[in-house]
């Protein structure tokens, strides 16, 4: 596939599209640099006429320069780790101050919806979510047979007394919210409550999940990266008489939809942070690459453009893949100060 991605720049209220192969991957990096670097960046790429769909698209930035709204997703495990993005996503809003930072939860729909284009022009997967069946005929015998096995799905209910339940099988999330309502009887009547796993726990083997409000009479549906909308429509289709909503923020945020305390399940803020750094140096080639630098590090002649307090992007020679890691442990450190 090569990693393609779109990228969208909006100024003046015209729009320009980009397409870059190898793109997608490079989204984290680029961003870093703030808007003043990233619209150059962009601006240099070869424009086009359309956005690529889901079928071609890993990834994609939308820069509203009119709106101050940055909109994006892709990159290597920030992608697929939400527990990375809760600490990226901070960063990227201290370095893009007065901007508007989100994920794009829906990717390429949500660029598509920014610029008023159809939806269905992007959206052209014929499977837009593994494992979904239109209404299913899963027996509890076929049920039971995934029951508590691994974590690829994890299934929270808030009872209508409040007592909240935690249940987890090894179909797919597609697969076992299509049966619909039985599916809610059999694990209250048949199921097998569960202590939650760690977040750490899941990381390779999670496909998503699902928290059941039954007074609310509401669902809440997550996988770990994007959400295809033809999946939510689905859904309703599937729950008449329920509210679906779609969230990429994982099972922390299941938990914390429930009402409780998602502390003891949570990678730490600092243990976060270092992995991030890991994943954002892990191809670095440290060879004169555009990267924000304290300001009293800046060196002569680098054309330095300010993009957040006491940082400015240039374009700087790394010595070594430890000093970069230095530079963005301070940044992460500021980012996080200023938040507090």
């Amino acid at each position: 596939m090569g990693h393609r991605a779109n990228y969208v720049l909006i100024e003046h209220s015209e729009p320009q599209i980009y397409h870059h192969r190898g793109g997608a991957t490079a989204i984290p990096e680029v961003l870093l640099s703030g808007f003043a670097r990233t619209r150059r960046y962009v601006r240099d790429l070869t424009p086009c006429t359309e956005l690529l769909s889901d079928v071609w698209a890993e990834g994609g930035l939308l820069l509203d320069a009119d709106q101050h709204r940055l909109l994006f997703w892709g990159g290597e495990g920030i992608q697929y780790e939400p527990y990375l993005r809760r600490a990226f996503l901070p960063v990227l809003r201290y370095l893009w101050p007065q901007w508007t930072v989100e994920w794009a939860v829906h990717g390429v729909a949500d660029l598509a919806d920014h610029l008023h284009i159809d939806r269905a022009t992007v959206l052209t997967r014929e499977t837009f979510e593994e494992g979904f069946r239109p209404n299913p005929v899963l027996s509890d015998e076929e049920l039971s047979r995934y029951e508590g096995e691994g974590n690829v799905t994890i299934i929270t209910i808030k009872r209508g007394d409040g007592r909240v339940l935690d249940y987890r099988s090894s179909l797919l999330p597609g697969t076992m919210l299509s049966v619909g309502p039985p599916l809610l009887d059999f694990l209250l009547s048949k199921g097998h409550p569960i202590v939650l796993p760690h977040e750490r726990g899941i990381r390779d083997d999670a496909a998503g999940g699902a928290f059941f409000d039954l007074t609310a009479h509401e669902v809440w549906v997550w996988n770990p990266a994007v959400l295809d909308p033809r999946y939510i429509e689905a859904l309703k289709q599937s729950w008449t008489g329920w509210r679906v909503n779609g969230h990429v923020d994982g099972l922390v945020h299941q938990v914390a939809l429930s009402g409780r305390d998602a502390s003891s399940i949570m990678v730490p803020a600092d243990e976060a942070a270092a992995d991030l750094v890991k994943e954002l140096t892990k191809f670095a080639t440290l060879s004169n690459v555009i990267v924000p630098v304290m300001t009293n590090d800046v060196p002569e002649g680098a054309d330095p453009i300010e993009i957040a307090s006491g940082f400015v992007a240039t374009r700087a020679e790394m010595n070594s893949v430890e000093e970069f890691q230095q530079l963005l442990h301070r940044l992460f450190r500021s980012a996080l100060e200023q938040r507090s």
